[in-house]
């Protein structure tokens, strides 16, 4: 087990303490939306708008990391995601904090992205497993590490704005610093294939009709499938 999270370790650390910042922000905004009399439907449209966001990192996540690379961009990202916790603790205002919040879930799509290709890329078919069960148990842990934070400081004050933008920021550190090989940016393909965009249709298509057709003259053979109503079946769905 140790050889098999010591390339990922300094990643690992750094994803306990991201996520510790990110369940302190997530459960800090509705207390903090409540005490400033916010209404219902504010609340829940900035709650809509954080997977708005992290749809559109889930979309540009991949792009981003293939032409910068996963260090560059877990820096950048990172860096933007410990700015919003500040700027929801300086602009009390709904509208404002829907905008942040979107920028939060692009962040964290993003982040997402990175970390888990890395992981996948250093990951091996015997330890893979090992990897991201300890991955998952991170995440999950250290998530509600961060919610029982919101109980340091009165959720009014600014004070625990300033406690998950710090431990956002300190996530990059230990990734920056590592001396783990990154992955090397890949060129992802959008399409299902390669061949697709030509008129004929995709060679495994081609032999997987092959392969149904002769498995339907072997299965001809037989009594039930001898009989001319499923021959007439089958031979229209080919």
């Amino acid at each position: 087990m140790k050889n098999a999270l010591a390339p990922v370790a300094a990643l690992l650390i750094g994803v306990a303490i991201l996520l510790t910042g990110q369940g302190l922000l997530g459960t800090l905004l509705p207390v903090r939306a409540g005490l400033e009399s916010f209404s219902t439907l504010a609340i829940g449209i900035m709650g809509g708008t954080y997977f708005l966001g992290f749809t559109l990192g889930c979309v540009k996540g991949g792009e981003l990391v293939k032409n910068v690379g996963h260090v560059r961009v877990f820096a950048a990202i990172t860096a933007l995601a410990s700015a919003t916790p500040l700027a929801h603790g300086l602009l009390i205002n709904p509208w404002a904090w829907s905008v942040f919040r979107t920028m939060t879930g692009f962040c964290v799509a993003v982040l997402f992205v990175v970390i888990e290709s890395w992981l996948n890329d250093r990951a091996t078919n015997d330890n893979r497993g090992i990897v991201f069960s300890t991955y998952v148990m991170i995440t999950l842990s250290m998530m509600a590490v961060g919610q029982m934070m919101t109980l340091l400081y009165y959720p009014g004050d600014l004070q625990v704005f300033t406690v998950a933008s710090v431990l956002v920021s300190l996530a990059a550190i230990p990734v920056v610093l590592s001396k783990s090989p990154s992955p090397e940016p890949r060129s992802v393909s959008t399409s299902i294939c390669d061949d697709c965009s030509g008129s004929r249709p995709p060679a495994h298509w081609r032999n997987g009709r092959s392969a149904y057709s002769r498995t339907s003259s072997v299965a001809a053979k037989s009594s039930w499938w001898s009989h001319p109503s499923v021959q007439r079946s089958a031979s229209s769905r080919l």
